[in-house]
């Protein structure tokens, strides 16, 4: 019966991956609300993506404005400027009454991802637009003139082409997946292996303590790759994974050797866990890496000093000083563990920075579900189910950390992996009977200091988890004070190795500027701040991180663990407790507030919600396993859970509020390389954040730097904490935009303090500085058209590059 529940959770997997793309047709309809018929003389058109391959209808909503017209002709091109046709449609009948109108065409089989440009041609004929910019990814044009608006129009494509272009794209999956087995396993398992080698692990538990040890492991290698004085650039991405991957044959080779027998075994009823684990594995990698395919970079603000950073990694073949050319930044403090992991994928793939910041971290996405199944496996006293349950809410059900793509929050995402991991081994150390080896320590050692070096933050969370781990152990050791007392040592001896092991690093970051910044924060005067009591407020939106359900489960499950499993329950406490603490000290009357944020914790409630209802799911399974047919309706269940969250999973990717560049950008910014003298100073769009204490970007002109090496007003957020040249003043840059916005685009105010900042050119980025919370388009193309010091150079679609004539008006620089 087993191979049948096998057969079946197969076919629902693989059903579920094409369902919705073997239909005969797909269509990708774009709706404004505002949409109105316009009149057009000579001809219309729109820029676009196609969404998928297989291209094959585009429908327009025509209206003839008298009873004598043409019969309309389409044309689709690959850019404005072209003058070839890739397809033309003439239509057999002219317009009689308004309505949609399909221009079929043969299929284009490699649409998928492809920018184009389509136009009507007809007299006496309407087309349905919107009078407002409601598509992302292109704009309306007429006469081949950009306009303001959009074209209403949907793009049909042809099922089977979609089909096969997700098998070839699961062949180019099959790599991805390899790779990230060779960078982010591999090292790790090797260590695993050698130091676990007598302790009994399940595979799925092996393979998430093998993805936080390597994870931790790479900031390391690269901080002893600077203090060794070398720069050994892509070794540091293949030296790890081929040592390992010899490591790992040489220690598992009697494994390897029994590995024929143990496959007889696979259709036995105990092996259903491990293929459902395996199977909820595939597809994650599959909702978290396909619905990134046509991005053309990471979104949102991080995601700019991300690229920037690992494009300095590989250029410089390890960690740096210097930002230049990107940024006029002098010193580099930041954490640097997702950096470096996204660098080795770079060296390994030749992705260019902004794909391997895109790919490595929706591949780390995945690996910070899997790293929960040890420490839930391990919590629930080696229920495999737990584990599964744990990957399924995280996984499927939690919009986190799905949801850290729109944000780039890679960082903390990466930290995300070696916290559950390090906890698994503290757990371990301190609350077996036996006591463990000492070399377990050195495992703890290295996750202690890798965690330290890829996010700050995090590793004062498991502080606060240490602590709550330590007060458990002592209510389990306290007829036996002297072992709990031996193992606290131990940890001590941890810490200290762990501090030797990152003193380069504190070295380092005591001459920029971020140990004042922690200074400043951790000994602010609560009782002149009254502000700090709206850190409690970000408590009030939990429910738009995850549903309400998951958090009056985890509540319910806490109970029931606390009657059940108090190995989970009571440590679990003294853990939320802990770090509430620790976020929220003035409540205590201390110090610290804002070193850790209130919504830094609930973003990284996943991981406790996740363990509490894996256990629960694993408790309940456990009362109905032995049933008849009870295998049958596990699999309904988690196919169900699947369904429902795996089509969540796929949308939660949101371009509209998150998305700052876009192929348009990227065209024009192709046209500044090429046009733009090297030595130009570009004004973009961005605003005031953060208490208005910084000024960061609102569309792509944040990025223009990393793309065509020319300089902009606005530096990557690390301006803040890290030291900048001396030519560079930090209030200016926060002044000059407050300077512009109070302008209001009067020549008269708005020249002179262009020509004061040194401004050369203005970009203004497809999203019109609309990207960001509170933001607003800082320079209107309105101000630009009206005055007479400004030229437009080039524009593609409602990207713009403008010269500013300083002339007589910057004749005394």
């Amino acid at each position: 019966m087993i191979l049948r529940c096998q057969i079946v959770f197969l076919g629902l997997f693989f059903n579920l991956l094409l369902s919705g793309c073997v239909a005969n047709s797909f269509t990708d309809t774009i709706q404004p609300q505002d949409s109105v018929y316009i009149p057009f003389d000579h001809k219309v058109g729109q820029t676009f993506i196609a969404q998928h391959a297989g291209l094959k209808v585009i429908e327009l909503s025509l209206a003839s404005s008298s009873a004598d017209n043409t019969t309309p002709i389409l044309h689709i091109r690959s850019s404005v400027s072209s003058q070839d046709d890739l397809v033309m449609v003439r239509l057999d009948n002219s317009i009689d009454a308004p309505g949609i109108v399909r221009f079929s065409f043969p299929i284009q089989t490699d649409s998928h991802g492809r920018r184009y440009y389509f136009f009507v041609e007809g007299a006496d004929l309407l087309i349905s637009a919107s009078k407002q910019d409601v598509y992302l990814n292109g704009t309306m044009y007429k006469d081949d003139v950009a306009q303001e608006g959009d074209v209403v129009f949907a793009a049909v494509y042809e099922g089977q082409t979609i089909v096969l272009d997700l098998l070839r794209f699961g062949l180019h999956l099959l790599s991805i997946i390899g790779i990230g087995l060779f960078l982010y396993v591999v090292p790790g398992l090797a260590l695993v292996n050698w130091l676990l080698a007598n302790y009994p692990l399940h595979w799925g538990e092996r393979l998430g303590l093998a993805t936080g040890v390597s994870i931790a492991l790479y900031p390391l290698i690269f901080l002893a790759n600077r203090v060794m004085g070398l720069a050994i650039g892509e070794w540091l991405a293949w030296i790890p994974g081929m040592i390992g991957g010899v490591c790992v044959l040489w220690i598992g080779r009697t494994q390897i050797a029994a590995l024929p027998g143990k496959l007889r075994t696979v259709g036995e009823a105990k092996r259903l866990p491990d293929w459902v684990l395996l199977g909820l594995l595939i597809l994650l990698i599959v909702v978290r890496i396909l619905p990134v395919r046509t991005l053309p970079a990471p979104m949102w603000g991080d995601s700019v000093h991300h690229t920037v950073i690992v494009q300095l990694l590989v250029e410089n073949g390890g960690l740096f000083d210097s930002w230049y050319p990107y940024a006029p930044i002098q010193t580099f403090t930041y954490h640097f563990g997702f950096h470096t992991a996204a660098a080795v994928w770079e060296w390994i793939t030749r992705m260019d920075a902004p794909q391997s910041v895109l790919i490595a971290g929706q591949i780390l996405n995945v690996l910070a579900v899997l790293a929960l199944f040890p420490l839930a496996f391990r919590l629930s006293s080696r229920r495999r189910w737990a584990g599964i349950g744990a990957v399924l809410i995280a996984g499927f059900l939690s919009q986190m950390p799905g949801y850290y793509v729109n944000w780039g929050r890679y960082t903390q995402l990466a930290g995300q992996i070696i916290f559950p991991v390090l906890l698994w081994f503290i757990d371990l150390w301190l609350t077996e009977r036996i006591r463990p080896k000492v070399r377990l320590l050195f495992l703890i050692t290295l996750l202690t200091a890798g965690l330290v070096l890829t996010h700050y933050r995090v590793a004062t969370v498991a502080v606060a988890a240490g602590l709550a781990w330590a007060l458990w152990g002592l209510w389990l050791f306290r007829n036996n004070l002297r072992e709990w007392v031996l193992r606290l040592l131990g940890l001590a001896g941890v810490a200290l190795f762990a501090a030797l092991l990152i003193i380069p690093w504190v070295i380092i970051i005591s001459n920029g500027r971020l140990s004042s910044a922690f200074t400043t924060v951790v000994t602010r005067d609560v009782n002149t701040n009254a502000a700090l009591w709206q850190e409690l407020q970000a408590w009030s939106s939990f429910g738009e991180y995850y549903p309400l359900y998951l958090w009056i489960g985890a509540l319910v499950a806490w109970l029931v663990a606390f009657w059940k499993r108090r190995e989970l329950a009571v440590p679990m406490v003294f853990f939320a407790l802990f770090v509430f603490i620790m976020t929220n000290p003035f409540l205590l009357g201390l110090p610290g507030t804002g070193w850790i944020t209130n919504f830094l914790v609930i973003i990284g409630a996943y991981i406790p919600i996740s363990l509490l209802l894996g256990w629960l799911f694993s408790f309940c399974i456990a009362k109905i396993e032995h049933f008849p047919l009870s295998s049958y309706a596990i699999l309904a269940l988690i196919f169900v859970v699947i369904l429902t969250g795996a089509r969540t999973q796929f949308r939660i990717i949101d371009t509209a509020s998150h998305q700052m560049v876009t192929q348009s950008d990227i065209a024009a910014f192709r046209w500044i390389t090429a046009n733009v003298p090297d030595d130009a100073h570009f004004l973009v769009n961005g605003f005031l954040a953060y208490d208005d204490s910084m000024a960061v970007g609102s569309d792509a002109g944040w990025w223009l730097p990393f793309y065509t090496k020319r300089t902009n007003n606005i530096p990557p957020m690390p301006y803040a904490t890290e030291k900048i040249t001396p030519q560079t003043d930090r209030a200016e840059i926060r002044q000059l935009i407050v300077d512009v916005s109070r302008s209001a685009g009067n020549p008269d105010h708005l020249n002179p303090i262009l020509c004061s900042a040194g401004i050369t050119h203005v970009y203004i980025g497809q999203r019109q500085g609309q990207v960001g919370y509170g933001s607003q388009s800082l320079i209107p193309a309105t101000w630009l058209e009206g005055n007479p010091d400004f030229k437009l150079l080039h524009q593609e679609d409602q990207a713009q590059i403008w010269l500013f004539e300083r002339g007589h008006i910057c004749s005394n620089p």
